[in-house]
């Protein structure tokens, strides 16, 4: 972290009032900021140790020295191979020291970001159209003063000159004509020394049109940051959604959003569904009743990844219902009767995966499956699964090559909306789950040999039977393949818009 530094200090305990006897306290910055020239990435965390009697002091940064009003997520572990428990969100200023507890209990807002600015999307097309319309202006400029064809005038009034002075020798006997010739080569000398300067003056002034379109750098995708290195050295660039605009010295800076569908780009396998995209919902199972409005009972939701492992529900009093508020929208789960189910997958070509999902869940009781590959992870080879909540337990991750991983995560009490992803891999023993772009937990559990299964992906239920979920569905993308820590970036902010989380 920075050199600037503050005092936290406090008690660990568990929910019966009991200390810590041991463990650590570990604080993650949850967004990349700047404190003065120096850049701090997102993800970086500190961890102290945690005293016998529960107690702890920890020297952080105040990140309200920052920019854009980020925040520590805070958790806590009390053994070394127990997963975090997350336990809230601080936020640290200038005039410590600070007791955790007061903390915790604190409002965090918002901080004016200074560096960089963020544009809706209506804003961000304005910027496109007036950026359009400098460079066609600029390509009028250079069509309206054609170097090119004043170029070759030039030339031709220079081959006039030569055939007068030609003339001026075949006259000579001619001294009056001569004299006549003399002078009208003297004007036609002045005329291209005219057509020469118009050439110069139409030259500069395309260049000068030119340089007066603002250089426009765009990137494909999402970046935890960018320096700029020219004029404005210290201009910081963040990439996150929504779209952003960055000017520094005249600069211009487009970012082209990331899309889920890249994760597919190279043939892996999967499925990635989307409820704000109404083109995707249908009120009948053959797809040919589209959803139009909020209420909807929703009997079809279509796979975006080009798989068309397309989502489904045959009778009519088990669809969930699409719903709408503002610019949010997902499908609601009654915790009933209400899933959905696919087709088999085959994903018996691969032992990895990842997954992101945008999602709420209303009850922290009992068991909810949010979604489950195979009709059950606990029993059968090749399955995995994502529980919310998982019994006693906020989430839960199942995967099973030949024997069974269960990651299991607390510090999400219900009702509570994440963007939550997951990594597994069977030979590998990878478990391991994120909540709102932080790691909440891994567990390296042997999960025996194979790949995973031919099987449907059963959403909102234990085989469409069992374990109904509770809450709403915002996005969900299931990969076969693992991910990069870029591309689980991308489609954690991409989700975290769709979801109305901040990361």
């Amino acid at each position: 972290m920075a050199d600037n530094t503050q005092i936290i200090s406090g008690y660990i305990v568990r929910p019966n009032g009991d200390p810590f006897a041991e463990g650590v306290v570990r604080f993650t910055l949850g967004r990349s900021d700047t404190d003065l020239d120096e850049v701090i990435a997102a993800g970086k965390y500190v961890e102290f140790d945690i005293a016998t009697d529960g107690s702890f002091a920890a020297e952080l940064w105040p990140n309200t020295r920052g920019s854009v009003g980020g925040a520590y997520i805070v958790q806590v572990r009390e053994a070394v191979r127990t997963p975090f428990e997350t336990i809230g969100r601080v936020q640290v200023q200038d005039a410590g020291p600070y007791d955790l507890a007061a903390l915790l209990r604190a409002d965090i807002p918002q901080a004016t970001n200074t560096f960089y600015s963020v544009l809706s999307q209506d804003e961000y097309d304005a910027f496109v159209a007036e950026m359009d319309a400098k460079v066609a202006e600029a390509q009028g400029y250079a069509e309206s003063y054609d170097v090119a064809a004043i170029s070759a005038a030039v030339t031709a009034t220079g081959d006039d000159a030569t055939a007068t002075a030609a003339d001026r020798v075949a006259t000579g006997e001619d001294r009056v004509a001569t004299g006549q010739d003399a002078v009208a080569t003297a004007a036609d000398r002045v005329a291209t020394g005219q057509d020469r300067t118009a050439a110069n003056t139409a030259a500069q002034a395309a260049t000068d049109a030119a340089a007066a379109v603002p250089d426009i750098k765009t990137f494909n995708t999402y970046d935890e940051s960018v320096t700029y290195g020219g004029s404005n050295p210290t201009a910081l660039i963040f990439c996150k959604e929504p779209m952003i605009l960055f000017k520094g010295a005249g600069v211009f800076w487009r970012v082209n959003p990331s899309n889920p569908a890249d994760l597919f780009a190279n043939g892996e396998v999967g499925s990635w569904y989307d409820p704000s995209d109404m083109a995707t919902l249908w009120q009948d199972t053959a797809g040919t009743v589209p959803v139009t409005a909020a209420g909807q009972s929703v009997a079809r939701m279509d796979d975006k990844s080009g798989n068309n492992h397309h989502a489904t529900q045959a009778t009519a009093s088990r669809r969930p219902t699409f719903q709408a508020s503002g610019d949010i929208y997902w499908l609601s789960f009654d915790g009933v009767d209400d899933a959905l189910a696919t087709a088999a997958i085959d994903f018996t070509a691969t032992d990895s995966l990842s997954f992101f999902a945008g999602l709420k869940k209303n009850t922290n009781t009992t068991f909810n499956m949010f979604f489950e590959f195979g009709e059950n992870a606990g029993s059968t080879n090749g399955s995995f699964a994502l529980l919310a909540p998982n019994g006693g337990a906020d989430y839960g991750f199942i995967s099973r090559g030949s024997a069974q991983s269960q990651l299991s995560i607390n510090g999400y009490d219900s009702p509570i909306t994440n963007v939550v992803s997951g990594a597994a891999d069977i030979s590998a023993d990878v478990n391991k789950l994120r909540v709102d772009g932080v790691e909440a937990g891994t567990l390296s559990t042997d999960q025996g040999t194979g790949n995973y299964g031919n099987k449907a992906l059963y959403i909102g239920s234990r085989g469409g039977a069992s374990l109904r979920f509770d809450g709403n569905l915002y996005g969900l993308i299931v990969r076969g393949a693992a991910s990069s820590d870029l591309e689980v970036t991308d489609a954690e902010l991409y989700l975290a818009e769709k979801t109305g989380v901040t990361l």
